[in-house]
């Protein structure tokens, strides 16, 4: 098997890995948003600490922690440097295609 016919191979089974990485981190950020928007208070709950408020799904304000503010902005990170992934590995992966 040729070099060429190697790297065309890994830069296939790096765009799949990236696009299920893409994938888990929209459907996880999806889920994460409207459990929110679902099981969270829309007053603050001074009681059980959800005092924080964030925007969901048709800005809808919910309160909620800290942890499960930075659980909801994690997700959205992971979501941007997926997305980052999978255009990185397709431009690389082009440009690799047409020099070879």
């Amino acid at each position: 098997m040729g070099t060429s016919v190697k790297v065309m191979i890994f830069f296939k089974g790096a765009t799949y890995i990236a696009g299920v990485f893409f994938l888990y981190a929209l459907f996880s950020m999806m889920y994460l948003r409207q459990d929110y928007t679902l099981h969270m208070p829309q007053t603050e709950q001074i009681e059980s600490g959800r005092i924080v408020p964030v925007k969901v799904n048709y800005n809808k304000i919910v309160y909620v922690t800290g942890a499960e503010k930075r659980k909801l902005d994690t997700r959205f990170y992971n979501f941007l440097a997926a997305s980052m992934l999978v255009v990185l590995v397709l431009c690389v992966r082009s440009f690799v295609k047409q020099h070879m």
